[in-house]
């Protein structure tokens, strides 16, 4: 699987703004961009989308710029990835998969089988999870 530059950049800048969470302090957009190497205009539009999923907020003015809206260990990876692209981790319906072959009708049914264990790793994954492997902290996963 290959992660889209929107998907990639949007958990990178979540990771980004889960290391300032104990800070308690807005973190400004240009700071995330250059921190994380993401083009700042890009990472505006991530934002909306994190911001419509209500994972992050934002504050104006001077001491402004962005924070996440619950702690690190209440979100996953997979609320990252469906905020910015509803399609990575979603599954055929049954009138996709009666739409055609037998043999395609397996096809889907395997890669929906595939896509829900992904899905449920994902969830697994806390952003508190990710910082800590950033400091060197344990980080165990099962897949």
């Amino acid at each position: 699987m290959r992660l889209s530059a929107k998907v990639e950049y949007a958990c990178m800048a979540a990771i980004e703004l889960a290391l300032h969470y104990r800070k308690n302090v807005p973190v400004q957009l240009s700071e995330i961009a250059g921190a994380q190497d993401i083009p700042e205009k890009f990472l505006a539009q991530i934002f909306q989308r994190l911001k419509s999923a209500n994972i992050i907020s934002s504050a104006r003015g001077m001491a402004g710029g962005y924070f996440l809206t619950k702690k690190p260990s209440d979100i996953s990876l997979a609320d990252v990835i469906r905020a910015v692209d509803n399609t990575l981790l979603g599954t055929y319906g049954e009138a996709e998969m009666a739409d055609g072959s037998k043999g395609r009708e397996t096809v889907l049914h395997m890669w929906s089988l595939i896509s829900d264990n992904v899905a449920a790793q994902l969830e697994e994954i806390t952003l508190e999870k990710l910082v800590n492997l950033l400091n060197n902290e344990e980080f165990t996963y099962q897949i």
